[in-house]
């Protein structure tokens, strides 16, 4: 239909984005080179029954709810599912859809793919990941913080983020307090204030690494001896 014609064609299948056609219920009437090759279908083929059947194999119901939403709404709705392909392969798939009318005044839901199935397995594994640092520091009893630093160099850093066994460590619940300098330095030991300011500081105006020993008072009243560590790190931006 839209691929056949040339006026089109030529603009959709120069797209980098997977498009496809679909009309009420959830049939495909025409799709773009990237979406058949997204979808694993021979672009050459200009088959588009073979869609249909990858897209009613599975989640039919989501798909169906989703094109009727799309036409109906005047806004981008979204979809993200999985699609089980013929070899076995299951892909995460989001649909990004608006209600477009054509020149022949037809509702088409125009969908746009996005195969998202390798950052979905990347942010499983770094939840993972955070799982499993959280429970070596809560075994070892040690935390981690992060200090991120102003472009300005004039300007003084506030965006510190605590590790839930750092906030343990001081005497708070995980995320039960807002994190500041003011807080950490509030409970250090007053007569370890200086020493630990001072190390902290040289770090941050000339690089390097640093080691201090200190106290903090929690919120209780104990005191706790600690052994801190820190480094100076540079993202890709320098």
């Amino acid at each position: 239909m839209y691929t056949k014609n040339p006026v089109y064609s030529e603009f959709l299948n120069s797209l980098p984005v997977a498009v496809l056609f679909l009309i009420s219920p959830c049939q495909v009437i025409a799709a773009n080179v990237t979406a058949m090759q997204l979808l694993q279908v021979d672009p050459d083929s200009g088959d588009e029954s073979v869609l249909n059947r990858l897209l009613s194999s599975r989640n039919t119901q989501e798909l169906i709810q989703h094109v009727t939403d799309s036409l109906s709404s005047n806004t981008t709705c979204y979809l993200e599912l999985p699609l089980h392909f013929p070899n076995g392969n299951v892909r995460q798939i989001v649909f990004k859809s608006v209600r477009w009318t054509d020149p022949d005044k037809n509702e088409i839901c125009l969908s746009c793919l996005q195969d998202v199935t390798n950052d979905r397995q990347l942010i499983s594994q770094l939840t993972e990941r955070e799982a499993s640092l959280a429970a070596a520091q809560r075994i070892a009893h040690f935390g981690s913080w992060e200090l991120h630093l102003p472009e300005d160099p004039q300007t003084q850093p506030t965006a510190l983020h605590w590790s839930d066994e750092i906030y343990r460590i001081f005497g708070h619940p995980p995320l039960s307090v807002a994190v500041t300098q003011e807080l950490f330095y509030s409970q250090v030991h007053p007569q370890d204030r200086p020493l630990v300011r001072e190390a902290v500081n040289r770090v941050l105006r000339d690089g390097g690494r640093y080691t201090v020993d200190h106290r903090i008072i929690r919120p209780d009243g104990e005191i706790r001896h600690l052994h801190e560590e820190g480094e100076l790190v540079h993202d890709a931006d320098g």
